[in-house]
């Protein structure tokens, strides 16, 4: 599961943490993974910046087999909806195309 370890995410991870899921928090901040995983030890954690594709990779590959996959990662500009500038609608539609796409397909041995 990756989450930014705050609000939505971070209550992902007690609810699955509950159940007694494995679950693997993969966030770029790496002092919010040390205080979850001191909030919920059983929870692994690594420390990557999801838009570095090659350095996911390498993250996912090293984790293994993954069976479920929660996308809780976000990217927010706040501005009025007309005043938008291209390049940052552009960014929010990529980043969720290689969080959801790009990396599903590869942990499910795909690419």
């Amino acid at each position: 599961m990756y989450v930014y370890l705050l609000g939505i995410g971070k209550a992902l991870v007690a609810e699955l943490y509950s159940y007694d899921a494995i679950v693997f928090a993969v966030a770029k901040n790496p002092e919010r993974l040390a205080a979850l995983k001191q909030e919920f030890p059983k929870v692994e954690t690594r420390a990557v910046d999801l838009e570095d594709w090659e350095a996911t990779r390498a993250v996912i590959v090293e984790i293994g087999p993954v069976h479920f996959l929660v996308n809780n990662a976000a990217v927010i500009e706040v501005d009025d909806f007309l005043n938008i500038r291209p390049e940052s609608f552009d960014k929010y539609v990529l980043h969720d195309f290689i969080i959801y796409w790009g990396y599903s397909v590869q942990i499910n041995g795909c690419a």
